[in-house]
């Protein structure tokens, strides 16, 4: 099962690097261009409107991949939250669709005001 949630971040293409250790969406178009980069990084998950030769490439090293996701120009850039992408049990299946769920944390009540 763990290996359908965990903290993420949205990632650009063109960013020096991209965080360790988290699912990685991307809310632009990726391709296979960036195959080299995120099979060193081995992101537990991958997601966004990823090329076909991309997602085959991260599947065949193991990297659960997420794609046709609506809202992720809605995500906070720059800091991580909890994606949640279980997907249902398909016999003989090689995907399934998802019901996909990113928990953003809500700023504190009162965050940035004098007290």
């Amino acid at each position: 099962m763990e290996r359908f949630f965990g903290a993420s971040r949205v990632a650009r293409i063109e960013d020096q690097t991209w965080p360790e250790g988290r699912g990685l969406f991307f809310a632009d178009s990726v391709g296979l261009e960036c195959f080299d980069r995120l099979a060193a990084l081995r992101p537990p998950f991958v997601g966004g409107e990823l090329s076909e030769e991309l997602e085959r490439a991260l599947l065949g090293i193991g990297i659960v991949t997420y794609t046709g996701l609506q809202g992720l120009d809605r995500l906070p850039g720059g800091t991580d939250f909890m994606f949640y992408g279980f997907p249902l049990r398909i016999v003989c299946g090689d995907g399934s669709p998802v019901r996909a769920v990113a928990v953003v944390e809500a700023e504190p009540a009162g965050h940035g005001m004098n007290a």
